[in-house]
């Protein structure tokens, strides 16, 4: 459910998933009862698939090479593969992170994998052209096309010829939405965050967004980011960037305990935790809290939370509007 039944600033947006020391990946990954697509995004000492996936059934792990399924005991880096789990599961794989990967490919279909972190399908360095647009499929209990690759799943290519991909090394530290807005991003434990409130006017299809400036004054919204209603930013058109979404309030307690909320606190109602909220906050000129900016863990994290307020209508959802709190609150929506 949301974290706040008020009106309030657009969240910071969940991206991907990395480890914090960039050494050592943790990547998690979510299989589904039944048949997956899965390959192996960390170097580890023991690729057997029973010990990188323990809950996988027996003998159900294929390759495919050349137009042919292969029964496999390991896995390797770069390939993607079928594997059978009997019941739903999430994985946690710790290893040596890949940053960028060189992938050999056969004319006609391939299964592969990318590295510890998620790319762009549009990303790929495909410098011979032998890519098949429109043949990236990945597979959910069904295929999709996905636009973001993710580290742990495997996926189909289709080639016209033999040839090698390269798949590149993470280089963007920050992302830009459909107006032009760039906004700085930031790592913190194994998530990524925008480190900006967003701003956006149109979802990534071109519509409209619904939004509100702090006091009508458009110039707050360059320093806050703007107003957004929940059922507009989690809207299925998108309102954030490509690859980042509306983070869960799973996902925000991830971030809390990261930060050193116990997960009994995190799953706490009401006001949770110690010091997380001045690790979370940033710019302590725009704080009116001295509580807050006095503080030493005040800006640790990065995820650099502004005071942005929020706003209500003075008679439910009607009647006129009601801005608040600027400097002293502000407020997240999170997706369910």
């Amino acid at each position: 459910m949301k974290r706040l039944l008020l009106t309030p600033i657009v969240l910071f947006v969940l991206s991907y998933t990395l480890a914090s020391n960039r050494d050592i990946c943790e990547i998690s990954v979510e299989n589904q009862e039944g048949w997956n697509l899965v390959g192996l995004p960390v170097y580890v000492s023991d690729d057997s698939y029973q010990s990188v996936f323990p809950g996988s059934i027996e003998n159900t792990l294929f390759s495919f090479s050349d137009g042919t399924y292969t029964l496999e005991d390991e896995l390797i880096l770069g390939e993607g593969y079928w594997l059978r789990f009997s019941e739903d599961q999430n994985d946690t794989l710790i290893g040596e992170c890949m940053d960028d990967f060189t992938i050999s490919m056969y004319e006609g279909w391939n299964l592969i994998s990318v590295v510890s972190h998620p790319v762009s399908v549009d990303d790929i360095v495909d410098t011979d052209g032998i890519i098949i647009d429109g043949t990236v499929f990945g597979f959910s209990g069904g295929y999709y096309e996905p636009t973001i690759i993710e580290p742990g799943k495997g996926y189909w290519v289709r080639c016209y010829n033999d040839g090698e991909i390269i798949i590149p090394e993470i280089e963007e530290t920050t992302v830009t939405d459909i107006d032009g807005n760039v906004y700085e991003t930031v790592q913190i434990g194994e998530q990524i965050w925008m480190a900006e409130n967003l701003k956006a006017t149109h979802y990534r299809n071109g519509d409209a967004i619904d939004y509100y400036d702090y006091d009508n004054e458009p110039s707050n919204s360059e320093i806050y980011g703007r107003l957004y209603e929940w059922l507009d930013i989690t809207d299925s058109r998108g309102a954030c960037p490509e690859g980042f979404s509306v983070p869960s309030d799973e996902e925000f307690m991830e971030l809390e305990i990261f930060l050193g909320m116990s997960e009994e606190e995190a799953n706490g109602i009401g006001i949770r935790g110690t010091n997380e909220g001045s690790k979370l906050a940033g710019n302590s000129e725009l704080w009116e809290s001295e509580v807050l900016t006095d503080n030493p863990a005040f800006g640790q994290s990065g995820f650099n939370a502004l005071p942005a307020g929020d706003m209500q209508w003075e008679s439910g959802w009607s009647g006129p509007m009601r801005f608040q709190n600027l400097g002293t609150d502000t407020y997240f929506w999170t997706s369910m």
